[in-house]
């Protein structure tokens, strides 16, 4: 039951983080499981988050090599140094959209720091650090539209202590601790780190001396664009044991060797005003932390600004037609390199039918006079000439006696 109730909480939990609208669905027994569903709106689309679980969680899949390990399996430390270790995920055959990754420690001996996500998922979904009954958790997830999923070795989050006292100290994974693959619950087996602390070393020994560290590129008060190299130069008296890199005050990556440098995508960054800073830490757990602040521009360049023409030289004009205009051509205009303008390209006219180059008839042939009628008499034309010819004065009437 305590599993069921952390899924609901991990589907809840996700919906507040996204600060979107949610619609739960209630529970229902389906053979021998349950699966609790919690749709997102994400981005105008949705993403669906799909958490379930076996009543029986450790014995349900057929596959054994799903696990949750932390990482080194083995750590040394002297009393007030730090301990870093990093929650990796093996999914197996799986695909897997949430972690619930929970850790439990000797407060006695250790204290938690800080969890940090690893870049593998884009949600924190809860973080919960108790040092007083040595007890720590972060649920995240990978919420995306389309669907995504982590189908390999996947860091899922980064445990900073620092080690508080003398003795053998075991950082063991939660029972709880599960992944959610298509809403079924798939770790098998989980694995700590074992922490052996010494006693603080004599004070003439102790380490007290900070690294030294550079950002090298870029420079600061620089406008960037596209891929950038973030690149930093660390040193100590000691040894470098890792920089971490940051974005605004997040951390987006750790490098544990030289050369020291992590490749920012700006075009997922608004343009404007950035702080990239980075942070030394040496061997001895002392640290170091430097930022410049950069422009980000990804935006299209501005072209060469348009000059409008403003005089135009012209072809004559055309001949007018039926519809009464003419019209003429640009060719060519003021100033140079100009464009558009409002040239002058036409214009009413008197449009007039042009003459008629018809032959006009002079000579006719006719049928017979027709009976007298009325008093008048008539005919037709049988044909006229020059051949072509249209209209001429053809004599069809005349007066007549009636008898």
């Amino acid at each position: 039951m305590k599993m069921k109730n952390k899924i609901k909480s991990l589907s809840k939990k996700s919906a507040s983080a996204l600060q979107k609208n949610v619609v739960f669905i209630s529970k229902r027994a389906v053979r021998s499981w349950k699966v609790s569903v919690a749709v997102v709106f994400f981005l105008g689309g949705f993403a669906a988050l799909f958490i379930g679980t076996y009543y029986k969680i450790q014995n349900k899949s057929n596959a054994t090599d799903q696990s949750l390990t932390l990482n080194p399996a083995i750590a040394e430390a002297e009393v007030g140094q730090s301990v870093v270790l990093t929650g990796v995920i093996n999914p197996g055959a799986n695909e897997v959209s949430a972690v619930a990754f929970g850790v439990e420690y000797n407060p006695a001996l250790l204290r938690l720091e800080s969890i940090d996500r690893a870049d593998a998922f884009n949600t924190t979904l809860n973080t919960t650090i108790d040092n007083e009954n040595g007890k720590a958790s972060i649920d995240v997830g990978l919420l995306t539209d389309p669907a995504t999923y982590i189908a390999s070795i996947s860091d899922v989050a980064v445990f900073s202590f620092t080690a508080v006292g003398e003795g053998d100290a075991y950082v063991y994974i939660s029972d709880s601790s599960n992944a959610s693959a298509h809403g079924e619950f798939i770790i098998s087996s989980r694995l700590g780190t074992s922490v052996t602390i010494a006693p603080l070393s004599e004070e003439g020994d102790v380490d007290t001396i900070n690294p030294e560290i550079a950002i090298t590129n870029p420079e600061s008060g620089e406008t960037v664009s596209g891929t950038v190299d973030f690149k930093v130069s660390a040193s100590d008296n000691v040894g470098i044991s890792s920089v971490q890199f940051f974005v605004d005050n997040d951390s987006v990556s750790s490098d544990d060797s030289e050369p020291f440098s992590y490749s920012i995508d700006t075009s997922k960054l608004s343009d404007g005003e950035h702080i990239l800073s980075a942070e030394a830490i040496d061997t001895s757990g002392n640290s170091a932390k430097t930022s410049v602040t950069v422009e980000i521009n990804n935006a299209e360049p501005a072209g060469d600004e348009e000059t409008t023409c403003t005089s135009f030289d012209y072809t004559d004009w055309g001949e007018c037609q039926s519809d009464g205009t003419q019209a003429r051509k640009v060719t060519d205009s003021y100033p140079d390199g100009c464009t558009g303008g409002d040239p002058d390209l036409s214009q009413s006219c008197d449009y007039q039918e042009p003459a008629s180059d018809d032959v006009i008839c002079t000579r006719f042939k006719y049928s017979k006079w027709g009976d007298c009628i009325d008093g008048v008499q008539s005919r037709t034309i049988t044909s006229s000439y020059p051949s072509g010819c249209v209209d001429g004065d053809p004599i069809l009437t005349r007066t007549c006696r009636v008898k």
